[in-house]
């Protein structure tokens, strides 16, 4: 991992433990510009195991979170779920850095949930997008 970059991304957040935080991805805009800022890892790995993962340059992966976050948010909405928070926080493991997507809910029954999204930047114009299909409960 270029250390120039890791160091420049640390500095920055090394001490918010949330990157933002609001009632919508939506309100959010400036993920493409934090996007740009997210330093090259060498290891892909993601802190937990996702059902799929998206791959693509910038602009790809900016539109599939895009889609993918709102459209948990719709589906979580249309199931008469509230959506409590949508955050990013920043991951900082030895052979990463991730951007973490947090949405947290509540059931009808009054039961709370969170669902988690990542990206992980694996090349110069690279980035993984990692999530689970529809899986809420």
């Amino acid at each position: 991992m270029s250390n120039n970059g890791k160091e420049a991304f640390l500095n920055k957040y090394k001490t918010v433990d949330k990157i933002w935080s609001g009632h919508s991805f939506i309100d959010f805009r400036d993920l493409k510009s934090l996007l740009a800022e997210l330093p090259v890892s060498p290891a892909v790995l993601p802190t937990k195991n996702y059902s799929h993962r998206l791959a693509g340059n910038r602009e790809i992966i900016f539109g599939e979170i895009l889609h993918n976050l709102l459209a948990y948010e719709g589906f979580m909405r249309d199931k008469t779920h509230t959506v409590k928070e949508c955050s990013i926080r920043p991951v900082v493991n030895q052979d990463a850095v991730i951007l973490e997507f947090d949405l947290d809910y509540q059931t009808k029954k009054g039961e709370t949930g969170s669902l988690t999204f990542e990206v992980i930047r694996s090349g110069e114009r690279n980035y993984l997008f990692f999530l689970d299909r529809y899986r809420p409960g």
